[in-house]
């Protein structure tokens, strides 16, 4: 498994972006069928021979390690080609078969598979286990498990140490004082020296009220110390917000899940209401999640219609994602990342800074521009594949460059989201600016959204919602243009009114009923 993966505990999450699953049947899926998926989804053309042949050796590996002569493999796997490529691959796995009748057939197919995916040379094409493909699932469904509570990785800038990325508000691991940066040594004894995230994951989770012991490093202090954390049931919603500094609305997005969205409405609407005049949205160590969930995100910070992304397949037309109908990209944000903040994470932030709408504050993002999806298998195994790129709105390719920041910060803190952590001080200072400088220009308009939102429904006495709203420019002019309406009785109404007179508050509201309303 390559070393850039990183975990929410207990739940392995490599950087990634990917797709909703495709389901390849009901019966257990054969080396050739497999060899087939790649083909056809995978983003480059691969040879079948070559597929074959990594299959190959992948049994060839699984023997040695049993202590079992493997030799009668290497005169089948030089004979490979494209057109006998499924019959020796059959072949050679029936002979394992016939050599060693107790081979267990679970074990040899994985041994394959794997074999397979590592031809590809793609550190986010790979086989999942039953276990790992599970535990993905949970994450990104926003699951409950009994756990830690923390967000590791392997540092590649440590020689692959274990290390906490940050530990979730309010778990376990942050009330016994776990920080970003903090090294594990040993997890109940056991080093954790060439440890991969899985077996950490192991280590860690257990029943609930159960205790676990780490040792730690803490570099920034010099110390090294052990602490003992009693396991609890962690919710792994993917949005965290609070109020800070008494106007802005500081939201977290640990990564972009099928609830991502809603969960991000959901903030956004309840910090307007204690009163969040601008908003941070910080997007480290954000890894990322599925393509459908960064659009949705990026909905409700574009004015609508907004090109998002460009994906790109393999031998399939350009596919271009807009953003949809909202409201809230009126609202002044700016985003954090650093070098964490991965694919849908890259998705949010280059299409934000591209059109202007934010700046971005940190470090310089990871760089991953490819999409995966995943092939989930009739044992609950799975395999994930690359198959597209993306683009961003400008039609910029930053896979292994990452965005630059339009304000560069390194990101050394300890303790992400809180008045030290300089980023998110920076970020409070940008954005007072931001409001003090579009607070006359958006005034008006925030009144009517609210005198809107808080009309009755004739029919129903429920509150009045909002539908959609465009600006078009039309003879020179800018307009709003909003659909609102009550979706239980459907009523619909329409309001048109030129942007400038929007602004001054000099204006009348006609809907769709012909009913005038005299604004202020």
């Amino acid at each position: 498994m390559h070393k850039y993966k990183r975990t929410v505990l207990v739940v392995a999450v490599i950087i990634f972006l990917f797709s909703p699953p495709v389901w390849a049947g009901e019966k257990p899926v054969s080396l050739t069928n497999l060899m087939s998926i790649v083909q056809k989804e995978y983003v480059h053309q691969i040879p079948r021979a070559t597929l074959a042949g990594g299959a190959i050796s992948g049994m060839q590996l699984y023997l040695k390690l049993r202590g079992e002569d493997y030799g009668f493999l290497k005169e089948p796997k030089l004979k490979l080609t494209d057109d006998n490529a499924d019959q020796i691959l059959d072949e050679s796995y029936n002979e394992v078969l016939k050599h060693y009748p107790t081979t267990p057939e679970e074990g040899l197919s994985r041994a394959g598979i794997r074999g397979m995916m590592t031809v590809l040379s793609d550190p986010y094409s790979f086989y999942m286990t039953p276990e790992q493909y599970k535990d993905l699932m949970e994450e990104m469904q926003t699951s409950s498990f009994a756990g830690a509570g923390i967000l590791i990785e392997l540092d590649r800038n440590r020689h692959d140490q274990l290390t906490v990325v940050e530990p979730i508000e309010g778990s376990p691991a942050d009330r016994a004082g776990l920080k970003a940066h903090d090294m594990i040594l040993e997890i109940d004894g056991k080093s954790t020296q060439g440890i991969t995230l899985e077996k950490a994951q192991v280590l860690i989770r257990g029943e609930k009220g159960s205790k676990v012991v780490f040792k730690i490093k803490r570099p920034s202090a010099g110390i090294i110390f052990n602490v003992t954390i009693t396991r609890d049931d962690i919710i792994t919603k993917a949005v965290y917000s609070k109020m800070i500094y008494g106007v802005i609305g500081y939201i977290k997005l640990r990564f972009f899940g099928e609830n991502t969205g809603d969960e991000l409405a959901g903030a956004i609407a309840s910090l307007r209401k204690q009163g969040a005049q601008g908003f941070i949205l910080d997007l480290r160590n954000n890894g990322g999640g599925y393509i459908s969930s960064a659009i949705e995100v990026t909905s409700q910070l574009l004015s609508s219609g907004s090109k998002v992304v460009s994906v790109e397949e393999r031998n399939a037309p350009v596919e271009i994602f807009v953003s949809k109908p909202n409201l809230n990209y009126r609202y002044p944000f700016v985003v954090l990342m650093n070098r964490n903040s991965a694919s849908a994470s890259e998705i949010t932030a280059a299409s934000l800074q591209e059109y202007g709408r934010s700046k971005l504050i940190g470090e310089r993002s990871y760089g991953k521009a490819s999409v995966q999806r995943i092939f989930p298998l009739a044992d609950k195994s799975a395999v994930k594949l690359t198959i597209a790129r993306y683009l961003t709105p400008s039609g910029a390719y930053i896979h292994n460059r990452g965005i630059i920041p339009d304000i560069p910060i390194p990101d050394n803190s300890h303790a992400y989201g809180y008045v030290s952590d300089k980023v998110v001080e920076t970020a409070v200072n940008e954005l007072k600016t931001e409001i003090r400088s579009e607070r006359g220009k958006t005034e008006t308009l925030n009144e009517l959204v609210y005198k809107i939102e808080n009309m009755k429904c004739p029919g129903c006495s429920e509150n009045m919602q909002i539908l959609e709203d465009r600006l078009e420019l039309k003879n020179g002019e800018f307009y709003e243009n909003i659909v609102y309406g009550c979706p239980k009785e459907n009523v619909i109404k329409h309001i048109t009114i030129k942007r400038l007179e929007l602004i001054s508050g000099n204006y009348k509201i006609k809907s769709s009923t012909g009913v005038n309303r005299q604004g202020r």
